[in-house]
């Protein structure tokens, strides 16, 4: 969805169909029941319902800590994006499951159809975080408890890390 999002210019409210294809041993973790997928009440059903994610990614352009709250979980918008979501199991995924996560999404608006395919989902080691949105990542889960010069500290305390002689635990002797 964040890609689809990013390729074209579209608002979340000209989303007519919204069609995800999972390997088809997610489905049964984030689709079904897909009434109770489409309307979970606490962040750790939204946490596991594929129709919050994509609602939440085509209404914010993100799926963070900050769209996983109450009153995100609750607000209209999301609601009414979630029933237009349908999960289906794909069996062209399923082959190359659990080595590979592949999905694809495809959404109808009136003013057309769009797909997008992910082989390697961003995060995975093939499709690894870069430096700047791994201290991204860092810098917003952490604002609301370091200040900016604490985290440039954590920072560089890890930079540091590897290039610090490594510590020899020594080893004890047996007679």
């Amino acid at each position: 969805m964040l890609k689809l999002r990013r390729q074209h210019d579209f608002d979340w409210r000209d989303c007519k169909e919204i069609v995800v294809g999972i390997p088809s041993a997610g489905i049964g973790i984030v689709a079904e029941p897909a009434e109770a997928k489409r309307a979970p009440r606490s962040v750790v059903d939204a946490q596991f319902s594929l129709p919050f994610a994509v609602a939440v990614a085509l209404i914010h352009g993100r799926a963070g800590l900050d769209e996983y709250q109450p009153e995100v979980i609750a607000s209209d918008a999301v609601r009414e994006v979630m029933e237009r979501v349908e999960c289906v199991g794909d069996a062209e995924l399923d082959r190359h499951y659990p080595g590979q996560w592949r999905a694809w999404a495809t959404v109808v608006t009136s003013g057309g159809t769009m797909e997008s395919r992910v082989d390697v989902p961003k995060g995975d080691p093939g499709n690894a975080l870069s430096q700047v949105e791994v201290r991204a990542k860092f810098d917003h889960l952490t604002a609301k408890t370091y200040t900016p010069q604490q985290q440039e500290a954590v920072v560089e305390a890890v930079m540091q890390m590897g290039r610090q002689r490594p510590m020899v635990a020594s080893q004890p002797r047996c007679k």
